[in-house]
């Protein structure tokens, strides 16, 4: 996978940097290289899981597609992140490079992400406020289903009526 490659790339290029700062560069300057490269190393041990977990497919399978989208989204980010600082490293400019336009691209794709994840929330609590059951005409339309026993349907019809009555007192209570 893509990140790991960049990973190493990444690795290979701040130990030729640091084998030259030996003897060249200020103590800063090589102890920013050294946390640098430990940095580099946190960031392979924090998304090896993810990039084990996309290789998975049968886990992947079983995740929903905002879980399968969002770690899709993380490598994909992580892996143009690190070829950004490869560039870097090789003295590029990569404000000038595709893969400036790539960290964009997918930034807005989380950003999309995010907002559909969260319209998708708020339309179920939406739909969960809205549909209420009215056990009155549920009472009815079972009732009115039911042949022969006169006595089930007027205790249904009732019982319907009676939970009604029950709901209409407690508002007036709360209020």
């Amino acid at each position: 996978i893509g990140f790991f490659y960049w990973n190493n790339r990444l690795a290979s290029a701040l130990e030729i940097l640091m084998a030259m700062a030996e003897d060249s560069l200020s103590e800063l300057v090589r102890t920013n290289l050294r946390r640098f490269s430990e940095t580099l190393d946190t960031v392979e041990k924090s998304l090896k899981p993810v990039v084990e977990l996309v290789q998975d497919e049968e886990e992947m399978e079983k995740m929903p597609a905002a879980d399968k989208a969002r770690a899709h989204i993380a490598l994909s980010y992580a892996a143009n992140s690190l070829f950004y600082l490869y560039l870097k490293t090789q003295g590029m400019d990569p404000s000038q490079h595709p893969v400036r336009e790539e960290l964009e691209r997918v930034k807005k794709a989380f950003i999309r992400l995010s907002k559909a994840t969260n319209a998708d929330a708020e339309v179920k609590a939406e739909f969960a406020s809205k549909s209420k059951l009215n056990m009155e005409a549920g009472a009815r339309v079972i009732a009115a289903n039911i042949d022969g026993d006169k006595g089930l349907k007027r205790s249904i019809k009732d019982a319907g009526k009676s939970n009604q009555k029950r709901k209409k007192s407690k508002k007036r209570k709360s209020s």
